[in-house]
């Protein structure tokens, strides 16, 4: 057939029945005549592009056409899209705001149809990667959202969940798994913002409970350790920029009149069989070359307005729940000290303190040291608590740890020595009205005392003998 003779067979020849395909810019008006039933149109418009429909059947007549936009009528089958290209792109039409894509799975008249992006299996090497990330901006505009939303719930269902996960690598290899990454976008080149990351659990309707969000490590292996979990707060600019700041916090109260505020715990894991639990940390940052690390509070919330009290804070070791299992100790401990320096002090009560309460009676530190020497600078040091002090011989003697206000030193001078024994203080402090630094409290035999630093410099005896 010649390119003539085809041409008149799709366009119809005068006195036939009409055209079977035509094309152009505009859809035919309902109603024209010559245009064959069943006739194909394509509809060639560029000037509207976003034009959802690009073929149409005459329903009508030849002698009065009625073109309706082409709609497939065939049961819903599983689509693949699969392209030759490396890459293959699915890409919206461009214009003065981009062309849309969308991937949707088909609606369903019971479940709807799923949507599955996977990256490739590699045969030797890793999986293909999937991204998604939202379009780059110019200028002073935001950058595209990227969204992974679970689909709404019925009138009682459950919203459906939104899932991020890497790939799993090859069963028996040594690989890991693959990662899954929720990045915000980078900011402007000089004064953006960078993009937020939001992970948010669904809104809870009625009575509908607020979906969770669980941020969960991967599992190890039969011997392998479970994935850790990371939360750093992003790091502040080259020249001046504060780093970002991290919040754990429980929701604000938002009853109709009374709202609890939510909870907010830091808890470590639960051990298995004999092994001990998960240990929970809170700790201050490491301070630069010479600056001073982080501190770590733990403090009650403020009380309401207008009449609240103010949190409780409790710090309490755990409970032994069986087997005459013993409770967990608490200890408050001040840091290490390096070199020269003065270990780190634990401060209970200050100005704001109306009163401290022992449920039991505090168990103060105690020793045992042999006095030596014959004057201050060669004397037996002793700490504050209670120390037995052996060796005494009228000439050995103790020295002070360097005063500062409210310490307290008892001293037992042996019984079985039978000999007095010299206390000095501590270069630059003194004892009652002695001489300062070389000035001995001379303590009779098998006696005792009780030692009480007034302020930085002075130890006053209790009872105050003269001196």
């Amino acid at each position: 057939m010649s390119k003539a003779q085809m041409k008149e067979f799709l366009r119809g020849a005068p006195g036939d029945h009409g055209k079977i395909f035509d094309h152009g810019d505009t859809v035919p008006t309902n109603g024209t005549a010559g245009y064959s039933p069943g006739c194909v149109f394509l509809y060639t418009n560029t000037a509207a592009p976003a034009m959802a429909t690009m073929l149409y059947v005459n329903i009508g007549s030849n002698s009065s056409c009625n073109f309706d936009p082409y709609t497939a009528t065939a049961a819903a089958t599983a689509e693949s899209l699969t392209g030759t290209a490396n890459p293959f792109p699915i890409t919206g039409l461009a214009g003065a705001a981009g062309g849309v894509v969308a991937i949707a799975g088909g609606a369903g008249t019971a479940a709807g149809g799923a949507i599955t992006l996977t990256g490739g299996t590699g045969a030797a090497g890793i999986g293909g990667a999937i991204t998604g990330k939202g379009g780059t901006a110019t200028g002073a505009y935001a950058g595209g959202n990227v969204s992974l939303t679970g689909g709404n719930a019925g009138i009682t269902g459950n919203g459906g969940t939104a899932t991020v996960a890497g790939g799993v690598s090859v069963a028996g290899a040594t690989g890991a798994g693959g990662a899954a990454s929720l990045v915000g976008g980078a900011s402007g080149s000089t004064a953006g913002a960078g993009g937020a990351v939001a992970v948010t659990g669904g809104a809870g309707t009625t009575s509908g409970a607020g979906g969770a969000v669980a941020i969960t490590s991967g599992k190890g292996g039969t011997t392998g350790a479970g994935g850790a979990i990371t939360i750093i707060a992003g790091k502040g600019g080259d020249t001046s920029g504060n780093p970002g700041t991290i919040a754990i916090s429980g929701a604000d109260g938002n009853g109709t009149t009374n709202g609890a505020g939510g909870a907010a715990s830091v808890k470590g894991g639960s051990g298995k069989g004999n092994l001990a639990g998960g240990a929970a940390d809170l700790m201050g940052g490491i301070g630069g070359a010479t600056g001073a690390g982080g501190a770590c509070g733990v403090t009650g919330g403020a009380g309401g307005s207008a009449s609240g009290t103010g949190g409780a804070v409790v710090v309490a070791g755990g409970a032994g729940t069986a087997g005459n299992a013993n409770g967990g100790a608490l200890t408050l401990r001040g840091g290490n000290a390096h070199g020269s320096g003065t270990d780190g002090a634990i401060a209970i009560g200050d100005a704001n303190t109306a009163s401290i309460t022992f449920g039991l009676m505090p168990i103060i530190p105690s020793a045992t040291v042999a006095a030596a020497g014959s004057d201050n600078t060669d004397a037996a040091a002793i700490t504050t608590g209670f120390t037995l002090v052996t060796a005494a011989d009228a000439a050995k003697g103790v020295i002070l740890p360097t005063a500062a206000a409210g310490l307290v030193a008892i001293i037992k001078n042996r019984d079985a020595e039978n000999a007095v024994l010299k206390v000095y203080p501590n270069a630059s402090d003194q004892i009652n009205a002695l001489t300062v630094t070389t000035g001995s409290y001379n303590m009779a035999a098998k006696t005792a005392l009780m030692l009480v630093a007034y302020d930085a410099t002075t130890w006053y005896t209790l009872p105050l003998l003269g001196s």
